[in-house]
């Protein structure tokens, strides 16, 4: 038996999957391997390592790398052993597809400036400032998508998070704005060059946060 235990952001574009192998039988496993993939266009894979030999009750932990190239979409695996073999299908939750950056804030109102029209995506919440804990706010947005809270000089009704993509390092751009509704809403606003991005995070801080605050 194998099982994803989480995901964990590594360098370059590559996000790194920790695998665990279980030996739930009474005889040995050996030749644990990854014998085949399908990866969509533009994707890359780092194969973990084999695992020579598993005892039973035995655990052994593997790490393989998958580019996603910015994207959602499934990869398809084939896992070997001495026992047969599994099909895997693994897909990343959109906020495992970015890490946080850390930039100030003159250079962040500038770029969500020019990522205006398309670029932009907004929901409102109805969610009053004075009901929500900030600390329990920025835990949950931290959980659901890999950003940085970003110190502002503003209003402590706006807050801003910054991430960037894996692949193509396009910055994700996160306001949080109770100014406009005069605390009674709670504004959403994402800007990114990758529009699927964008929609995609804007939905999982919205669900996430409805979820979390029941609003």
């Amino acid at each position: 038996i194998w099982m994803v235990k989480s995901w964990m952001i590594t360098s370059a574009a590559m996000v790194s999957i920790e695998v665990q192998f279980v030996n739930l039988t009474n005889d040995e496993i050996t030749n644990i391997h990854l014998s085949q993939q399908t990866l969509p266009h533009g994707m890359q894979l780092n194969e973990f390592a084999a695992v020579h030999c598993l005892q039973p009750q035995q655990m052994a932990t593997s790490v393989l790398g998958i580019d996603f190239n910015d994207s959602t979409h499934a990869v398809e695996l084939e896992i070997s052993t001495s026992a047969g073999k599994s099909r895997v299908t693994l897909k990343p939750p959109v906020g495992e597809l970015l890490r946080s950056v850390q930039i100030g804030e003159a250079y962040f109102k500038e770029e969500r400036t020019k990522l205006r029209g398309m670029n932009e995506h907004q929901s409102r919440l109805q969610l009053q400032r004075e009901a929500v804990d900030l600390a329990v706010l920025k835990q949950r947005i931290f959980e659901c998508i890999n950003v940085a809270h970003l110190p502002s000089s503003d209003s402590k009704d706006v807050l801003y998070f910054v991430g960037q993509t894996m692949n193509s390092k396009s910055l994700v751009l996160i306001t949080l704005d109770w100014q406009a509704a005069e605390g009674a809403h709670l504004t959403l606003v994402v800007n990114c060059e990758k529009m699927v991005i964008g929609s995609m995070v804007l939905n999982e801080l919205r669900n996430a946060l409805s979820l979390a605050f029941q609003c």
